[in-house]
């Protein structure tokens, strides 16, 4: 517990999760995910968290088998990556009353 001028306190919890699959050293997929709560995020207690994540994928064509034949040495790795996120970040006031 943090307490200031105010007399108050703040309780902080988080949770973060993550897992990766590959298959062949072709193509990967991850998946980040963190959980984030606080008591000075919002009076109600669904306001009280702040869920975060993203998934990525990559396609490493180097990997396959046509693409030596193909670019020879013109072309030695090619690596091909996607992402999508939900972020978010705290307030400016959560700061203030630390």
């Amino acid at each position: 517990m943090y307490y200031d001028l105010y007399n108050s306190y703040s309780r902080d919890v988080s949770f973060f999760g993550t897992a990766n699959y590959s298959w062949k050293g072709r193509y990967a997929v991850n998946f980040t995910t963190r959980y984030e709560g606080s008591n000075r995020l919002g009076k109600a207690r669904t306001a009280r968290w702040l869920p975060t994540w993203n998934v990525s994928g990559v396609w490493n064509a180097h990997e396959e088998p046509w693409f030596h034949k193909v670019f020879k040495i013109a072309m030695t790795h090619a690596t091909m990556r996607a992402s999508y996120s939900l972020t978010g970040d705290k307030p400016a006031s959560y700061q203030l009353h630390r």
